[in-house]
């Protein structure tokens, strides 16, 4: 520390360190990042008495030791007056939001922080704010300083995270804060016994990894593969997807997450060289391993504009995303649909009528093992390019008194993917008229557009009504009072080698 720029009398680390820690544990379980110059010597003067065996002896008094401080460290600085109980006086804080968050955690390591019990442990002092934002760096921190006292904090983060993973986030409003917690304590490789880390690990990738962490944080997933821990976690990975009594919804995205990871280490980041290994991983005979490729194809795609550089023979790819598809494992039916669903996006391809493809993605949005893939079939059929009935045969699998049931029972229990899928397979199989499907797609539109009815609140929905609109012939009144307009895409011309059979309908 730079307690001694000017060649003053130094402050001594074993006298600084505690005071200071104890007032950015006080600060963040206050939680401001400013402070007035009373409240500061306050807390410099309960530390004093708070903490007689490091600072029994210390020289100099409050007064003289904020002084020294602010005048010669690069750590806590004044930024200005502000009136505080109706008097103008001084506000502290510490330089960078990272100091007092580093001092707080070695604070809370080493017991300098306001109400220390002889009983305190590491876990005791910390598990108040697991789930606390502003703390969000500090337990990190304290399990890389934690030493011998890192393991069982990373044991009560594991129990914390695998409760989240069991209960959902229904019932844990902030599941990504233990996740996060958990995760970057392993990302900077605090130290624990192998059986430890494997059930920290092991818990991870039942949350699916950073599957909740908000946009804005910083994702632990690209530093934890690149760590001592990062092959222990695409094994983990591979082990629960193949596991049929895991969540696959969550552990199928974090081998996805896993394995794009593995994949730019390997190959330096180069984008194509990542697409043409998951294309070459789709041809081998293990459908789990088809399985991580299909993911990391996904991925590849997801990261595109909705174009490729350039073309990809679509005979490489369709195949083995069939048999995952027409797979009885509920996890290689949900990669497949996330693979197609990327493929129908980049409008790449029209879905083969036979196999039925179409049928088969209808069928499990019905019948499918739970909630979750249902949903996210019925988002996969509906992101599929269409083509006139007239000239293709889809859904021809599908029995249309199963629609027409559909249709008349449940339907307004369903979510806007889901009546999409229904309407569309409705159209192909004349299970309804025209006017019904129209009057029901432009209700989805209005769910789309953020229109409450009855029955939903307001939802986003992507999907492709506006080309399904105009399959059936449907033009927006001029005044675009009474019904929504149906809206047009503009699709790239992407040059991909498709399947000549079917090339006069794309």
């Amino acid at each position: 520390m730079t307690w001694n720029t000017e060649g003053h009398e130094p402050i001594r680390d074993e006298e600084a360190l505690p005071q200071l820690c104890y007032v950015a544990a006080a600060m963040m379980r206050s939680k401001v990042e400013r402070i007035s110059r009373p409240h500061l010597a306050a807390f410099v003067q309960d530390a004093r008495t708070a903490l007689p065996t490091e600072l029994g002896y210390v020289r100099g008094t409050v007064a003289e030791f904020i002084h020294r401080v602010e005048d010669r460290s690069s750590l806590l600085m004044m930024t200005g007056l502000d009136v505080e109980d109706g008097l103008l006086v001084e506000f502290f804080e510490f330089r960078h939001l990272t100091f007092q968050e580093y001092l707080c955690a070695r604070g809370m390591v080493e017991g300098w922080h306001p109400d220390r019990k002889e009983t305190d442990t590491l876990v005791s002092v910390l598990a108040p704010y697991f789930e606390e934002e502003k703390w969000r760096e500090v337990i990190p921190l304290a399990a890389v300083l934690g030493g011998k006292a890192t393991e069982p904090l990373i044991q009560e983060l594991t129990a914390a995270c695998l409760q989240v993973s069991a209960s959902g986030r229904a019932e844990n409003p902030k599941p990504s804060l233990l996740i996060n917690s958990l995760g970057h304590s392993l990302a900077d490789e605090a130290a624990a016994r192998p059986e430890t880390i494997g059930c920290a690990i092991q818990a991870l990738v039942a949350c699916g990894l950073d599957h909740q962490t908000r946009s804005n944080v910083q994702s632990f997933v690209p530093s934890l593969m690149a760590g001592r821990y990062g092959g222990e976690v695409i094994k983990e990975a591979r082990r629960a997807v193949a596991d049929e009594g895991s969540d696959f919804t969550k552990t199928t995205y974090a081998l996805k997450e896993a394995s794009w990871q593995v994949a730019l280490q390997t190959h330096n980041g180069e984008f194509m060289a990542i697409l043409d290994a998951a294309i070459c991983e789709l041809a081998v005979d293990d459908l789990y391993r088809v399985g991580e490729g299909a993911l990391l194809f996904a991925h590849c795609l997801e990261r595109l504009p909705l174009r490729l550089p350039r073309a990809i023979e679509l005979d490489r790819i369709v195949p083995a995303l069939l048999r995952l598809l027409y797979s009885d494992v509920s996890a290689q039916q949900y990669i497949a649909g996330w693979a197609l669903w990327a493929l129908g996006r980049c409008d790449m391809w029209l879905p083969p009528t036979e196999p039925d493809v179409f049928g088969r993605i209808f069928y499990l949005c019905r019948h499918g093992s739970n909630t979750i893939l249902r949903q996210g079939l019925a988002h996969t059929l509906v992101q599929q390019k269409l083509a006139s009935r007239d000239t293709y045969n889809a859904f021809h699998s599908i029995d249309p008194n199963e629609i027409l049931k559909a249709l008349i029972g449940r339907y307004q229990e369903l979510g806007s993917y889901e009546r999409a899928a229904m309407l569309i397979a409705a159209y192909f199989r004349r299970a309804i008229g025209d006017e019904d499907i129209i009057r029901k797609t432009l209700e989805v539109e209005q769910l789309k557009s953020g229109i409450p009815d009855q029955q939903h609140t307001p939802v986003q929905v992507d999907v492709r009504l506006g080309e399904f609109l105009a399959l059936l012939g449907y033009q927006a009144p001029p005044d675009g009072k009474k019904a929504k307009r149906a809206r047009t895409y503009a699709r790239p011309d992407i040059g991909l080698i498709s399947d000549p059979n079917q090339e006069e309908l794309l």
